[in-house]
């Protein structure tokens, strides 16, 4: 095993797409991020778009939801796991650790629209091999000029036959779902809906814990991405 952000040759590219297999999205109108580009060796500056009409993801007081920012977040995961590090399809991505916050003043909506950028700097990346194993990721969102929040977070790769074993039965997610209880009646607002559309575009075993400590929301439990 190493770890390092210069194990992989680095070569500067041009700013390329975002395809929407690449971030884990069934639903294209759910796809938050637009373009990638590596600046230096192990940062990475990313642009996207946030929906001020989304029918989910609806503003509060004139403020974007900061649940945009953990789903750009998210869809940075798998984004720079795929193109950067050759990480197969079949592959799976879990958080271990996912916190972020948010400025209220600079996440107001404005009357136009403002161009979200995601500047990524990437540490402490594991290599088991040749394979790539996971890394950390200090996350800086800027809407227009304004820093509107930060996030850090790591996450580990996993190979599909590697999953299964550490997942056990929960590794089949569309069995998981097959033997779910029928719904009962309507549950507390902070609980989880698995069947929502939004929350969950594509099938998941479950979903994390969140606390929140000073004003900064902390994510403690390890969700497949």
């Amino acid at each position: 095993m190493s770890v390092s952000v210069l194990s992989r040759e680095f070569q500067p590219v041009q700013q390329s797409q975002v395809h929407q297999w690449q971030v884990h999205k069934l639903r294209s109108e759910e796809v938050l991020l637009t373009a990638w580009a590596e600046r230096s060796p192990g940062r990475y500056v990313l642009t996207g778009r946030w929906p001020r009409g989304h029918a989910f993801y609806r503003p509060t007081r004139g403020a974007y939801d900061p649940m945009l920012l953990t789903e750009s977040v998210r869809q940075t995961v798998p984004l720079l796991s795929h193109p950067v590090h050759d990480v197969p399809r079949a592959h799976k991505q879990a958080w271990e650790h996912f916190s972020f916050s948010v400025d209220p003043l600079a996440s107001l909506a404005t009357t136009v629209d403002e161009a979200v950028r995601l500047v990524v700097t990437c540490s402490d990346v594991v290599r088991r091999g040749s394979r790539f194993a996971g890394m950390a990721m200090d996350i800086d969102v800027h809407l227009g000029e304004r820093l509107m929040g930060s996030a850090h977070t790591r996450f580990n790769n996993q190979p599909a036959a590697v999953y299964r074993r550490l997942r056990g039965s929960f590794a089949d997610a569309e069995a998981a779902l097959a033997n779910c209880l029928p719904a009962g009646p309507p549950v507390d607002p902070h609980r989880v809906d698995p069947a929502h559309p939004v929350l969950f575009d594509h099938a998941v075993d479950h979903a994390p814990v969140s606390v929140e400590q000073h004003g900064v929301r902390v994510f403690t439990s390890e969700v497949t991405i």
